[in-house]
């Protein structure tokens, strides 16, 4: 074990929060750019608002591997104060700078190339600020981590695997764990119970069985309990039903595809410039299957989709880029002008649209806007269209992380009419938008 420094200005961890601290199993992660040596990840995003949970909670326990590098995301309101503490309780680690930087939403603390000194437990406060005037306040929680940089001599040549290092942080190995799974066959709610109070996962559950997660699944599900509740990641909460083409729109299940588009509007070459100017675990967090419903078993079906022409899809990040890039391509080449302003009149007397989307008046609008392809487009060369994209996703994920995963179809759609009236009025087309007397509608 390496020595580190205990910070003695901060008052250690009592034993009551320790034991309440909520447990983060941290996953594969799935690398957005080659720049980024991340193997495994957790992201936590918890509020005031309903969407995120309205207790906050304030610890979390995390195991970590002597030798690997983490990197540290907290984001809220205002300036947070992130405290890392040992599995003793005691503070190691805290950043209280102002000058992190922003995120779409919020003052980020980060803690970057921190070393674990050793295997087993820490603790982690985000430390978040509430906005007393914003209903929606909030904090987020990442946790990125390179196993590369363990020594090999940590562990006899070989990387622990998540499941050897969650364990060992109480003191168990793999095997007692299998003993004691094989030994409580027959009672399943005991193996059920006791995975779900020390925070083993499903996939950890595999590791340690030898079983895929699959015929783990089928094992619980066939007594009525189901694996997902096994997950460790604490994602917001997704309203039970949610479809990625609501039931009212689905005269427009045909904008719905995946990006076959090259060059610059390749769902790649979206990625890549969205990147940089997006906070990356809120876009992580929009492009995640987990937040959409039928992604628990690793597959999307028409009836989750709400999409009759799609099924089967593998639940991964990169099918939901896809379908959310050619879904937004395909809507800005189905508006043209005069469209723009209807939808734009429209807003302008119902200030909170998405409360609207049940309304048959607004989503008749939107069904016709978006029902064809404009003979008239308003983007004919994909660089700009690409540049329409970019904005209309940032938007997107600020209203995501903002409100919820719900509506995410009919906000992309106002989020490209807005974009599109932006692009028109750049172009000289004002008058659109204007009544006789000069005043902007």
């Amino acid at each position: 074990m390496a020595t580190y420094e205990t910070l003695d200005n901060y008052p250690d961890l009592t034993a009551e929060q320790m034991a309440g601290a909520v447990m983060l199993s941290l996953s594969p992660y799935e690398s957005t750019s080659v720049a980024l040596e991340w193997d495994n990840n957790v992201i936590v995003v918890r509020g005031t608002h309903g969407n995120f949970g309205d207790i906050p909670d304030a610890l979390y326990r995390f195991s970590a591997i002597e030798g690997a590098t983490y990197d540290i995301f907290v984001n809220s309101f205002g300036d947070p104060v992130v405290f890392l503490y040992d599995g003793q309780g005691n503070a190691i680690l805290d950043n209280n700078e102002s000058d992190d930087g922003s995120s779409s939403l919020g003052q980020p603390d980060v803690i970057w190339n921190w070393v674990a000194p050793y295997t087993g437990a820490y603790y982690i406060s985000p430390g978040w600020q509430f906005n007393e005037t914003d209903p929606f306040s909030f904090y987020s929680l990442s946790i990125y981590e390179d196993i590369d940089t363990a020594p090999s001599n940590n562990t006899g040549g070989v990387t622990p695997s998540l499941a050897q290092t969650h364990l060992a942080t109480y003191g168990v190995t793999v095997q007692q764990a299998k003993d004691f799974i094989l030994s409580n066959t027959s009672q399943p709610t005991v193996i059920f119970s006791t995975a779900k109070q020390f925070g083993v996962t499903a996939p950890m559950l595999s590791e340690i069985s030898g079983f895929s997660t699959d015929v783990i699944r089928g094992f619980f599900a066939s007594f009525g309990m189901n694996t997902d509740e096994l997950n460790g990641v604490i994602p917001p909460i997704i309203p039970s039903g949610h479809k990625l083409l609501p039931d009212n729109l689905a005269s427009l299940s045909h904008l719905i595809v995946f990006n076959a588009n090259s060059g610059v509007l390749s769902t790649d070459a979206l990625r890549a410039n969205i990147l940089p100017d997006a906070y990356e675990p809120d876009y992580a967090a929009v492009f995640n299957p987990s937040n959409y419903q039928g992604a628990s078993d690793g597959v999307f079906t028409a009836e989750e989709l709400g999409v009759a022409h799609l099924s089967n899809l593998p639940a991964t990040r990169e099918t939901m880029e896809s379908l959310i890039y050619g879904t937004l391509i395909n809507a800005f080449r189905a508006i043209d002008e005069s469209e723009i302003f209807q939808i734009v009149s429209y807003l302008g007397s119902h200030p909170d649209p998405i409360d609207d989307t049940v309304t048959s008046e607004f989503t008749a609008l939107m069904n016709d806007v978006f029902g064809d392809p404009s003979s008239d487009p308003i983007y004919r060369d994909d660089a700009q269209l690409a540049r329409g994209v970019y904005q209309v996703t940032d938007g997107l994920i600020d209203d995501i992380m903002r409100n919820d995963f719900d509506d995410i179809l009919i906000t992309s759609l106002i989020g490209v009419t807005t974009v599109s009236m932006l692009e028109l009025i750049e172009t000289g087309r004002t008058d659109l938008f204007t009544d006789t007397g000069g005043v902007f509608l």
